[in-house]
């Protein structure tokens, strides 16, 4: 048999912007996810990107069952067989309720930027690996800019992509 427990939710309580878990910040990307059962022995932290559209895949796996061509996420026994080699290189979020925006984390660097009216601006950038805890807001910074209009493009690429729309993403 396969057991998932899946996470509810991240872990951030309002410290940044007065919402609970709707923002693009590691403490609520991050969740725990615990899964026993074929394919997932040893138990280990994994702390490659993985994104919850990855569940179906794992379960259709897991149930071996055929995973269609179409379902974007992979399954994450593949993962557990080979931790490393990542399945992702980036994740893509879409933000609502505390505001609409998109945002993408990457291996060593979040964007996330909030829709102003029609334009969808800039709202924070951090590089997660000079800043784990994403303290200071790289966002507007001149001294970022070639930094934050690559992930902007990379941003704008995964908006096409997942959505279909071709929508620019502005300097903060």
């Amino acid at each position: 048999p396969l057991f998932v427990y899946p996470p509810a939710h991240g872990c951030h309580f309002r410290p940044r912007n007065g919402e609970y878990n709707r923002s693009a910040h590691d403490a609520s990307l991050h969740v725990p996810l615990v899964i026993r059962g074929p394919g997932f022995t040893g138990g280990k932290p994994v702390r490659q990107l993985t994104s919850l559209i990855d569940l179906p895949p794992t379960l259709l796996e897991a149930a071996g069952i055929p995973i269609p061509a179409e379902f974007p996420g992979r399954p994450l026994q593949q993962l557990a067989a080979r931790p490393d080699i990542p399945l992702r290189d980036e994740v893509y979020v879409q933000i609502s309720e505390a505001g609409d925006g998109r945002a993408l984390r990457t291996k060593t660097h979040t964007i996330c930027a909030m829709f102003e009216g029609d334009v969808l601006r800039e709202a924070y950038v951090y590089d997660n690996t000079a800043d784990p805890y994403q303290r200071r807001n790289l966002a507007g910074l001149d001294e970022y800019a070639v930094l934050r209009r690559e992930l902007r493009d990379r941003l704008e690429a995964a908006i096409l992509r997942e959505e279909g729309q071709r929508i620019s993403v502005a300097e903060a």
